[in-house]
């Protein structure tokens, strides 16, 4: 594990390993724009005192573990991982666009984009376009998280849409009970509370067109978690 901690006066770098330390110093430039600051160097982001390698660990880490448990792991503040997390965000952000999309089709080669079959990508054009340029025979396939994202965030607009016929037509008890659906909606049916399970059962009986909504979003979750062959079969069902 590679981890780093600026040691105060001078910049000094810390980068330590397992059982081995390497020191090193960052120099302090004069800048016209942002006054005096520590130059940039290849092991670490902006503005950070940790190396980049620990903080992509901890930045991986964060994805399906909380902050607490990445704090005490990695030995670091509870607000550290997230001005980690923050700073590991921004920079990929940072580099979404079609000229990285390019550069990386340039790195592959005119022989090998022909020879890619199947692509796995998020939706925005600046992937695709390049994709559709410059690979031929490959067939974009999206990833399930945004896919399902676009359903989840469907279901949320039905549900603001029955809130507010509700509320203008002076029924407040069911408005209230829609409001306050929003996280029994979006909820994977085997994580709800009792609580929940009796929300959903409530909307099932109050707004046939909401609940059907819910379904729809509930059935493209279940296609990525089947074999393919019966994945295939509820696909055409929920296109139908």
């Amino acid at each position: 594990m590679t981890g780093a901690r600026d040691a105060g006066a001078g910049g000094r770098w810390i980068s330590g390993a397992t059982f081995a330390y390497l020191e090193a110093w960052a120099p302090r430039v004069s800048c016209r724009e942002h006054g005096v600051i520590v130059a940039a160097v290849p092991r670490a982001r902006h503005d950070s005192s940790f190396t980049r390698a620990f903080e992509d660990h901890v930045a991986w880490l964060a994805v399906d573990t909380n902050k607490s448990a990445v704090a005490e792991l990695m030995r670091i503040a509870w607000r550290t991982v997230g001005w980690i997390c923050d700073r590991a965000m921004s920079e990929q952000l940072a580099g979404r666009d079609k000229q990285t999309a390019g550069r990386f089709l340039d790195l592959l080669g005119v022989g090998r984009c022909k020879q890619l079959l199947l692509v796995s990508c998020d939706m925005p054009s600046w992937i695709t376009i390049p994709l559709a340029e410059r690979c031929p025979n490959a067939t974009v396939c999206y990833d399930p998280f945004h896919l399902v994202k676009l359903a989840t965030d469907a279901l949320d607009d039905i549900r603001r849409e029955v809130w507010n016929e509700a509320r203008r037509a002076g029924q407040r008890q069911l408005a209230a009970e829609l409001k306050g659906a929003r996280f029994a909606l979006w909820k994977d049916p085997d994580n709800l509370t009792e609580q929940q399970q009796l929300k959903l059962a409530r909307i099932q009986q109050l707004n046939r067109r909401l609940y059907r909504t819910y379904l729809l979003c509930q059935q493209l979750r279940q296609i990525y978690r089947v074999g393919f062959d019966r994945a295939i079969v509820l696909l055409d069902a929920w296109l139908k």
